[in-house]
């Protein structure tokens, strides 16, 4: 709440306005013009609630009029995301399992040097089972 000194020092502003009209005001200090601020954006705040909460009511009433749902409300997205498969780097020699590199590391590779399972030949394709993440 604004104490009474704010108040009347505002009324007593508006009487000491420069006769030239620039807007200046005798006794304009940092601290009242702070506080003048201060209130403004209280009252700002106030008045935005009190209209938001408005227009949720009208938004409210306008979906339960038209039989609106909250996902109609949602942004459509074109399309749909795809994913290309991504080409094995890796080759397990003993049971012909592949990895990309990327994502968890599996246990066959796990801890040892990973140039001896590339795999040299990449136009060949494997038939056996692939562990590839994507």
């Amino acid at each position: 709440m604004e104490d009474d000194r704010t108040e009347g020092g505002r009324h007593e502003l508006i009487r000491l306005m420069d006769k030239e009209g620039s807007g200046k005001v005798k006794g304009d200090t940092y601290r009242h013009l702070d506080a003048e601020l201060q209130s403004l954006n209280r009252r700002i705040e106030e008045a935005r609630q009190d209209e938001r909460q408005n227009v949720l009511q009208d938004i409210r009433e306008k979906m339960t009029e038209w039989d609106i749902t909250s996902n109609e409300l949602r942004r459509y997205r074109r399309g749909t995301y795809h994913t290309r498969p991504v080409v094995a780097k890796y080759r397990d020699p003993a049971t012909g399992r592949e990895w990309s590199g990327r994502g968890h590391e599996p246990a066959w590779i796990a801890g040892q040097d990973r140039s001896a399972f590339l795999i040299k030949d990449d136009s060949l394709p494997s038939d056996a089972p692939s562990d590839c993440s994507r």
